[in-house]
C-alpha cells in the first residue's frame, strides 16, 4: 500500500503490528531513522514477538523517544495523531534488592532460534515461591511482559547491564520488595558521615519514583507511622520532596539528602 493511501488515526495505544501492515518496510525505515533502537523491528523474530504486543507508547519507552517525535515521523506517510501527546517521564523501575533465590532465565537463545519465549517465562513465573525472583535476561526492556505480569500480581525490577543486556526481575507481590529490611553493606552511599549514621539503624527501603504526587508523600508518611526507633527509612525519590521536609520536622524526624544520577536519596530517621 502506498503512503498516500494510508488514512489511519494513531494514538498511544495503537499496536505496532497495526501500523506495519500498511507498509512494513517503509515504516520500519522511518522509525529507524528516528531512533536506531527501532532497528530491532527488522529482525523477523523480534518483529513477530513484539509488534503484536507493543503499543506506540510502549515502543517509545523501549526506544527512548517521545510520542510526539514518533507521530511526527509517521505524519508524512499518511498517519494522523488522534491528539497531541502528553509526554510522561521515562520512570526507572525500582531497585533490585537481594532475594532468597534468583532463578535465571536467558531468553536470548530462544529468540535467536525463532521462538517466542512468553509461555516459558509465564510458566517459570507461576512456579515462583515466596522469596524467589525470576531474572529474565534479554537484549531489551520487555515492556509488554512487564505489563502482563504486573496485571497478574507480580512486581518488576529492571537492571540495564549494558547496551544489549537487560535483566528484568519478577516476583510475586507478597514478597513486599519495596520495603525489604536490608543490611547497610548492600547499599552504596557516600555523603558526609551518612554511611556511619545508617549503620545505627535497620533500614526499610522504599522506591517511590514510579508514582506521581501526592502518592510518594503519602506512602512515606504512612510507613513512618509504624517505624520503630531502631529503624530508618531509605527512600529513592525522583526529586527533593520540598513539601514533605517540614512535615518530617514537625513529626520529630530528621533527614539527610543525597542526589545521585539515578535518584534523590532521602534517609529519614529519629535522632
Amino acid at each position: 500500500m502506498e503512503p498516500s493511501e494510508i488514512h489511519i488515526v494513531l494514538n498511544a495505544n495503537s499496536l505496532i503490528s497495526d501500523l506495519l501492515k500498511y507498509n512494513e518496510e517503509l515504516i520500519i525505515q522511518k522509525l529507524t531513522e528516528l531512533n536506531k533502537n527501532f532497528n530491532r523491528l527488522k529482525n523477523p523474530v523480534l518483529r513477530k514477538v513484539l509488534a503484536k504486543r507493543v503499543s506506540v507508547a510502549q515502543a517509545c519507552r523501549i526506544a527512548g523517544c517521545s510520542l510526539n517525535e514518533f507521530f511526527d515521523v509517521l505524519r508524512p506517510l499518511g498517519f494522523k495523531a488522534a491528539h497531541e501527546a502528553v509526554e510522561v517521564d521515562r520512570l526507572p523501575l525500582p531497585l533490585a534488592a537481594s532475594f532468597t533465590k534468583i532463578i535465571d532465565l536467558d531468553v536470548r537463545p530462544i529468540l535467536a532460534a525463532g521462538n517466542d519465549p512468553l509461555k516459558i517465562i509465564l510458566t517459570a513465573a507461576a512456579g515462583l515461591k515466596n522469596g524467589e525472583v525470576l531474572k529474565v535476561i534479554n537484549t531489551f526492556e520487555p515492556v509488554p511482559l512487564i505489563s502482563l505480569l504486573e496485571n497478574k500480581g507480580y512486581r518488576s525490577f529492571m537492571d540495564i547491564a549494558g547496551p544489549e543486556l537487560v535483566n528484568t526481575y519478577f516476583l510475586k507481590n507478597e514478597a513486599e520488595p519495596d520495603e525489604l529490611i536490608m543490611n547497610i553493606s548492600e547499599l552504596s552511599v557516600e555523603a558526609d558521615g551518612l554511611t556511619e549514621l545508617m549503620k545505627a539503624y535497620q533500614l526499610h527501603i522504599m522506591d517511590v519514583r514510579p508514582f506521581q504526587m501526592p502518592k510518594p508523600m503519602t506512602m512515606i508518611l504512612d510507613k513512618l507511622e509504624t517505624l520503630k526507633t531502631t529503624e530508618a527509612l531509605y527512600v529513592w525519590h525522583r526529586k527533593v520532596p520540598v513539601h514533605l521536609l517540614p512535615v518530617l520536622k514537625e513529626r520529630g524526624f530528621d533527614f539527610r539528602i543525597m542526589e545521585t544520577a539515578e535518584a534523590v536519596i532521602l534517609f529519614i530517621y529519629r535522632p
